[in-house]
């Protein structure tokens, strides 16, 4: 996780405790808080389905790759399929090492 997503996720979390202690309108400032952070963590997530899409698709191109092997009878499309198959593979990695 880059320092700036750390300083920021930290930031996000001691607003309203900080805000508590301090007794200014805890309750709608720690809303507010609450919302970035879910806001925060959902554009986290988003971020990271990209990759799994990219991935199902390379996935997906190398299994259409493979059937036309089957169908055709030649090994081509079947050594073809793996290229797809391998990076569908290593973006799914790069999605999951993502935090």
């Amino acid at each position: 996780m880059p320092v700036t997503d750390r300083v920021r996720r930290a930031a996000v979390l001691l607003i309203p405790v900080l805000l508590v202690m301090a007794g200014l309108g805890a309750r709608r400032i720690g809303a507010r808080a609450l919302r970035a952070f879910i806001h925060y963590e959902t554009e986290k997530t988003a971020q990271r389905a990209t990759y799994f899409d990219l991935s199902e698709i390379g996935l997906e191109v190398g299994i259409v790759l493979c059937s036309i092997a089957l169908l055709t009878g030649g090994s081509l499309f079947w050594r073809i399929a793996f290229i797809p198959m391998a990076v569908g593979v290593a973006v799914a990695a790069v999605g999951l090492v993502l935090k």
